[in-house]
């Protein structure tokens, strides 16, 4: 008995005909084609990139209004965070996590990271700035004070004619939930692809954290210091912070000096 389908058994088109169809159009690129690799510093996994490849990370994100968090991580923060585990986990949610001080990043080339540079915040941001003059993306600027806010909107303005930049300082009181939805809102409403933060540490990744999703752009935590010039920013403003930052980098390089020697101590936030 014959098949009902005459065509069964048999290939639909010749040998001649497939050899003479067109190749295949190439897949499309894959929206996460981002692979992240990176070394734990003080239990905290540190992304290794370069200047230029975080700065056109960031660019991508915005360019697709991603709602996405960028961290720099320096010494300080990384010692508060070896023993807060709210400031961990935080830090641990981010999109992207770069080492912001020649310390940090000298512990990554012991892990392994032989090229890893430090990406200083200020570096990282006048970059970007001009990547995004080109593309036509919007910024925008969240915190310091209005004053130091104010000359870091003139300075972006005078490099930078043709990028659109907008700021809103930091609040001096809490903000309630209402003022705090209208803050993301007028963010979001200008237009903005790219977020620089500048609160206290605690503060910034809370901050961030919390606005993941009502803010579609990319957040990016330049600490309380990004309004001021990078070498002002740099110098600790009272004794107790020089204090403070000289003890935490004892702290950083005595547990770093002890995972070569001895092995890395067990992880502080790991499940019981």
């Amino acid at each position: 008995m014959r098949h009902p389908d005459p065509h069964f058994g048999y290939s639909a088109v010749s040998w001649r005909a497939n050899e003479q169809r067109p190749a295949p159009l190439a897949p499309p690129p894959s929206r996460h084609r981002f692979l992240r690799q990176g070394a734990l510093v003080l239990d905290t996994h540190i992304d290794a990139i370069d200047l230029d490849s975080a700065a056109q990370r960031i660019l991508t994100w915005g360019s697709r209004q991603q709602s996405r968090i960028v961290t720099l991580c320096q010494v300080d923060n990384l010692v508060r965070a070896a023993h807060d585990p709210a400031l961990h986990r935080a830090i641990a949610q981010a999109d992207l996590t770069l080492p912001a001080d020649t310390a940090v990043a000298w512990a990554m080339r012991r892990e392994g990271q032989r090229k890893q540079q430090a990406l200083p915040g200020h570096e990282l941001m006048w970059r970007h700035l001009a990547l995004a003059e080109q593309a036509g993306q919007a910024v925008h600027f969240h915190g310091g004070n209005p004053e130091a806010l104010d000359r870091l909107l003139t300075s972006v303005q005078a490099a930078f004619p043709a990028l659109r930049a907008t700021g809103t300082p930091a609040s001096s009181h809490p903000h309630t939930p209402a003022e705090d939805l209208a803050l993301a809102q007028r963010i979001t409403s200008g237009g903005a692809q790219v977020v620089f933060v500048g609160l206290d540490d605690i503060e910034q990744e809370h901050w961030m954290n919390t606005h993941r999703g009502q803010i579609r752009a990319v957040m990016i935590g330049l600490g309380r210091g990004f309004a001021q010039p990078h070498a002002e920013s740099a110098k600790p403003q009272t004794w107790h912070e020089l204090r403070r930052r000289i003890a935490n980098r004892a702290v950083f390089f005595a547990h770093i000096l002890q995972g070569m020697f001895l092995g890395a101590p067990p992880s502080r936030h790991d499940d019981r």
